[in-house]
Parts: structure tokens; C-alpha cells; sequence
């Protein structure tokens, strides 16, 4: 990194710093994230937006940081402003990420419908596109924690299953910074049908396609409109 920048070579020094501070957030290390993030956006921001999928990437990056933090209204700043660009510039792989990141944002904030909405578009724009397993393993488990929160106990843990599925399959382990909450919810997911149904429903999203899995995510929206209109 320091040879980029003696070679002036801006956008790799970029790139770089971005690098280093999601392995650092990934990690729980959100001091060190933070450091080498916001020096990767001051980059980003004397270049323009001529590396458009980095900034994406960055203040992405920083609105996950912002979500793991609590600072929720900073973390919406973010992912919205990295969610624009990739708007504009036609990323719809970006545009689907952003979208479950706004809806976990929208889901610790109890904001079930938004985090509804977004969930679908995500879902729908996932189930186009042939390409990006994790992400699209990582939209079910976002889907999966939003059906617990709502209530839908079977339909979570069917989701659960299906996600880790997709992980085991690429040899991908769910980092440690999402860990406890992922265990909450499961455990709670758990407790709510007890051990037998429980084992009954994981197995039965285990046993899902990856397409298979996208299109039982987006079903039964009637019902889960009723519930969120509800509470």
C-alpha cells in the first residue's frame, strides 16, 4: 500500500485500505475499520467517482460498520448514498446487496414493513441472476431474521438452513462479526418450535435449491403484509 502511494498509484492505495478494513469488520475490529475506511473514502472522494464499483463498495462498507455500531441513521445514510450510485450506474448485483443491508437496518430498527419491501426487491433481483452465490445465500438469512422477527418461526428456520447450505456448499463460513446476532436469532427460531419441529423445517430447507429457496422466500407476502400491518 505504501508503494502505491509513492507511485501514485491512488486508486489501488484505495482499493487497498478497503480491503483492510472489512477484513477488519468482518473481525469485530470496528476501531481499525473505521480507521481504514474513512481514509479509503477520503480517497475515493479526491478521485471522483471514476472507480464507481469501489466508492459502491466503500460506503457500503462503512454503512455495515455504521449497522454493527447501532448508529442506525448513519448506517441508512450510507447504504442509500452507495445504493444512488449503484443505482445509476446500472450494478444490479450492488443494487440487490444494498437492499438487504437497508432492510437488516430496517429490521433492528422494528421498521418490519420497509425491511418487507426491501427484502423483496432484493429477492426478486437474486432470483434473476445466475451468479454471486453467497450473496444470494446471505439475502435468505437476512430474509430468514426478518421472518423470526415477524413471527414466522417454520419459514425462518427453513431459511436458516437454506443459507448455511449455500455456505457449506462454497466452503464460505459466516463471518465473526455476525455471529451473535445469527445464533439469536436462531436460537430463539429454536426455542419458539421446539427441538422436533425445528429439526423437521431445517431439514426441509436443506433440501432446497438455491432457486428453489429464493422463490419460498418470496412467498406468502399476504400473510406477512397482515402481520406487519398488525403490530
Amino acid at each position: 500500500m505504501a508503494r502505491y502511494r509513492e507511485l501514485g498509484i491512488h486508486s489501488h492505495a484505495a482499493s487497498a485500505l478497503d480491503v483492510l478494513g472489512e477484513l477488519a469488520l468482518a473481525q469485530g475490529d470496528f476501531a481499525q475499520a473505521r480507521i481504514r475506511l474513512e481514509e479509503a473514502r477520503a480517497w475515493h472522494q479526491e478521485m471522483g467517482l471514476r472507480v464507481t464499483g469501489d466508492t459502491i463498495d466503500n460506503l457500503a462498507a462503512l454503512g455495515q460498520l455504521a449497522y454493527r455500531e447501532g448508529a442506525y441513521a448513519r448506517a441508512t445514510a450510507l447504504l442509500t448514498e452507495s445504493l444512488a450510485i449503484a443505482v445509476s450506474s446500472g450494478r444490479i448485483q450492488f443494487r440487490a446487496d444494498l437492499q438487504r443491508s437497508l432492510a437488516a437496518v430496517a429490521r433492528a430498527q422494528g421498521e418490519h414493513a420497509q425491511a418487507l419491501r426491501l427484502m423483496r426487491e432484493c429477492l426478486t433481483a437474486w432470483r434473476g441472476l445466475a451468479w454471486e452465490k453467497l450473496d444470494r445465500g446471505e439475502a435468505l438469512r437476512e430474509m430468514a431474521m426478518l421472518c423470526a422477527a415477524l413471527g414466522q418461526a417454520e419459514k425462518a428456520a427453513r431459511l436458516f438452513a437454506a443459507a448455511e447450505s449455500v455456505r457449506t456448499a462454497i466452503g464460505s463460513l459466516l463471518p465473526p462479526v455476525a455471529r451473535a446476532e445469527h445464533e439469536g436469532y436462531v436460537a430463539a427460531v429454536r426455542q419458539t418450535l421446539g427441538d422436533e419441529a425445528f429439526a423437521a423445517a431445517w431439514n426441509a430447507g436443506a433440501a432446497l435449491s438455491l432457486d428453489q429457496a429464493l422463490d419460498y422466500a418470496l412467498e406468502d407476502g399476504g400473510i406477512m403484509e397482515t402481520h406487519v400491518t398488525s403490530t
